[in-house]
C-alpha cells in the first residue's frame, strides 16, 4: 500500500506547514503519510504531533473523517495511490476567498482593548508590552490579561452595545456575494463579543453571514471573572496565536484559491504573510511596510469593497490573475 498525500514532516518545517501540505491535496479516499516515533538519528516528532489537531479539524471542516486503512479499502477492494495519478485528477476552480479580522477591522475600535481599558487592572499594559515585543504569544497574552478583568455580564454587554461597526461592512459582504466569493471572519477576539455585536437586528446580518465561518477565541463569565478558551486549536501553534489565522486560512481554502486578507493590527501579521492580496491599515500596514510586504492601504471597508469589485469584475474567468496583480503590486 502506498500513500497519496504526504506531510513532509521529515523536513525542518513547522506544525502549521505540515498541516498545510496535507490539507492542500487531501480528498476523499486519500492515504496520508506522517511519521511516528523518535529514535537515534531521526527527527523529533513534536511538530507532527502538533499538526494533528490542525489536520483533523481541517478534515472535519470539509466533511471528511479519519478511518482505519482496512475500512477505507473495504467498499471497493484494494486501491493503489500514487503522486502521479493524484496529479492527473481535475482540480476544482480556484475562486478567491476573503478573510476578515474583526477587532478594529469590522468594528471601529478594538473590542478587547476597550474592555481592558475599562475593566482591567493596569497590569494588563505590562502584559501587552510583552506581547508586542514578541516575548509571549497572543494566546498567553489574552489569557493573562482577561484574568485581570473584573466586570459583570451586564457591564460587558453595555460596553459591547456602544461599539460601532464600519458602515460599509454590509456593502463589502454584498460585493463578495455578488461575485460568488466566500467570506470568513478570523479573530483573536472573543466569540461572545463578536456574536453580540454582529447579532444586532439593525445590521441585518443573519442571511449575509449564513455561510461564513467565524473562528475566534472563547470567553464566558463566572460571577465577575471571565474565563478564556481557544477552541479552534486547543494546542497552540508555533507562534502562540490565540487563533492561528494562517492555519484557519488553509483549512477554509481547500482548493487553494487566492486568499484575500483584510486587517488592521499586529495580531494579523502572520495572516498577512500567508495571503495573496492584503488590505491593511494602522499597525498591520506599518508591519507590511517594515517587512516589505505588498499591500493595499484602506481607511474603511467601503474602500475595500470598491477595490474588490473592480478586481473581481476584471477576473471573473481568471481568478488566478488576482494573485499575479497582488504580487506585482498592481
Amino acid at each position: 500500500m502506498q500513500w497519496s498525500v504526504a506531510g513532509f514532516d521529515w523536513k525542518k518545517i513547522t506544525a502549521a506547514e505540515i498541516a498545510e501540505r496535507v490539507l492542500r491535496d487531501v480528498e476523499s479516499g486519500s492515504v496520508i503519510l506522517l511519521h511516528d516515533g523518535d529514535s537515534a538519528g531521526k527527527r523529533d516528532r513534536g511538530a507532527t504531533v502538533a499538526a494533528l489537531p490542525m489536520i483533523i479539524e481541517g478534515l472535519r471542516v470539509r466533511g471528511l473523517n479519519v478511518v482505519p486503512l482496512s475500512q477505507l479499502l473495504e467498499p471497493e477492494g484494494p486501491r493503489h495511490f500514487s503522486k502521479r495519478s493524484a496529479r492527473r485528477k481535475s482540480r476544482p476552480e480556484k475562486k478567491p476567498i476573503v478573510f476578515l479580522d474583526f477587532d478594529g477591522t469590522i468594528t471601529k475600535r478594538d473590542v478587547v482593548d476597550v474592555i481592558l481599558e475599562r475593566f482591567a487592572d493596569p497590569r494588563w499594559l505590562t502584559i501587552e508590552e510583552d506581547w508586542k515585543s514578541g516575548r509571549i504569544g497572543s494566546r498567553e497574552c489574552l489569557s493573562k490579561q482577561m484574568q485581570l478583568v473584573r466586570a459583570t455580564k451586564d457591564q460587558i454587554d453595555d460596553l459591547l452595545d456602544s461599539i460601532e461597526v464600519d458602515e460599509a461592512f454590509v456593502r463589502l459582504l454584498d460585493t463578495c456575494s455578488a461575485h460568488g466569493v466566500e467570506v470568513h471572519i478570523l479573530s483573536d477576539g472573543f466569540d461572545y463579543c463578536i456574536n453580540r455585536i454582529l447579532g444586532r437586528p439593525s445590521l441585518n446580518l443573519q442571511e449575509r453571514l449564513g455561510s461564513a465561518r467565524i473562528l475566534s477565541s472563547h470567553i464566558e463569565v463566572d460571577k465577575n471573572q471571565w474565563k478564556v478558551d481557544f477552541p479552534s486549536f486547543h494546542q497552540s501553534c508555533a507562534h502562540g496565536c490565540a487563533t492561528c489565522k494562517p492555519a484557519m486560512m488553509s483549512l477554509l481554502n481547500p482548493n487553494r484559491g487566492p486568499a484575500i486578507f483584510i486587517g488592521d493590527g499586529l495580531s494579523d501579521k502572520y495572516a498577512a504573510a500567508s495571503a495573496d492580496l492584503i488590505f491593511a491599515k494602522d499597525r498591520l500596514a506599518d508591519f507590511c511596510r517594515a517587512e516589505e510586504i505588498k499591500y493595499r492601504p484602506y481607511k474603511n471597508l467601503g474602500e475595500v469593497a470598491d477595490q474588490l469589485d473592480q478586481l473581481l469584475s476584471a477576473n471573473v474567468a481568471l481568478a488566478q490573475n488576482l494573485v499575479e496583480r497582488a504580487r506585482a503590486g498592481a
